[in-house]
């Protein structure tokens, strides 16, 4: 389950130009997620990377990826990696 939410400076919207693309967003989150990575944290960081190099106009970003029934020693209904940074 992935929950990615950015926020960009306050300005005049005047074109759809001036907007994020939410199927790029998605398409770059799907992108990474066909590549077999051990860690979430690494595939994080990634989609990170390659969406503020995108949008550079991204004062806020947030991923979330939470993996649902994971092989855990522990009962545990979830585990998550979480991103939060202000440009």
């Amino acid at each position: 389950m992935v929950n990615c939410k950015v926020g960009i400076e306050q300005k005049k919207i005047e074109s759809i130009d001036d907007t994020i693309d939410y199927a790029l967003l998605s398409a770059i989150i799907h992108q990474h997620f066909a590549v077999p990575t051990p860690l979430l944290e690494t595939v994080a960081a990634r989609i990170e990377d390659d969406i503020m190099r995108k949008y550079p106009v991204i004062r806020y970003f947030y991923l979330s990826i939470k993996k649902l029934n994971p092989a855990l020693n522990a009962r545990a209904d979830s585990s998550e990696v979480i991103i939060e940074n202000n440009y």
